[in-house]
């Protein structure tokens, strides 16, 4: 008996398959797979000026020191592109101070709209006097990287490489795969929280 296939079962998993893949969403849910591996990757080769190291498992196992002046092709999430980057750091787990600067040179929106923000970040920072200037330079509350990365920066003799993945954003690709969204950034969940805003304005303004 324990052999035997239970054909209801069967019957309930190949609709389940065929609902999604004849409804318009599956589109989007192979979209969201995509987007939320590609959030996983941190990847990057370097050429320039300096010397730098660190080696993390998340921001509270990292050690790290160093200054360089490059020009960076990476892949940071789903920003990808070609940049130049100043980079100083140096401490060990959470008492850890990076100063960044970057500049734009080509790639895809993501990418030129992360650093624009973070730009924006650095000059509010320094509106706000040397206290909070100085400060901002003082992890975890600053930087590129994310709190739950695993990975390493070696940057010697004028070429570098970097390499990380994202524990909590691997958790929302499996995750995702079952329509949970942990970090809330598929697109139904972002088009969801659109129309929950919008009908919130609408109720306020009638």
């Amino acid at each position: 008996m324990s052999n035997k296939i239970k054909l209801p079962h069967i019957y309930l998993l190949t609709l389940a398959i065929l609902a999604l893949f004849s409804s318009g969403c599956s589109s989007v849910y192979f979209q969201d797979r995509l987007g939320d591996l590609r959030d996983v990757l941190r990847f990057g080769f370097t050429y320039g000026s300096g010397a730098l190291v660190n080696v993390r498992v998340t921001k509270l196992a990292q050690v790290g020191a160093g200054v360089f002046e490059v020009y960076k092709w990476g892949i940071q999430g789903r920003a990808d592109g070609f940049w130049r980057e100043y980079r100083g750091e140096f401490g060990v787990s959470l008492v850890y101070f990076t100063h960044i600067e970057k500049e734009f040179i080509r790639g895809n929106k993501t990418l030129e709209e992360n650093i624009q923000q973070h730009q924006q970040y650095i000059q509010r920072q320094q509106q706000m006097g040397e206290i909070a200037d100085s400060l901002r330079d003082m992890e975890p509350f600053y930087g590129d990287r994310t709190f739950g990365e695993v990975g390493f920066t070696v940057h010697i003799l004028g070429l570098g490489l970097e390499f990380a993945l994202d524990l909590p954003s691997l958790l929302d690709f499996f995750s995702g795969w079952i329509l949970f969204d942990p970090q809330n950034d598929d697109l139904a969940t972002l088009k969801q929280e659109k129309e929950q805003l919008q009908k919130e304005e609408l109720a306020q303004n009638p």
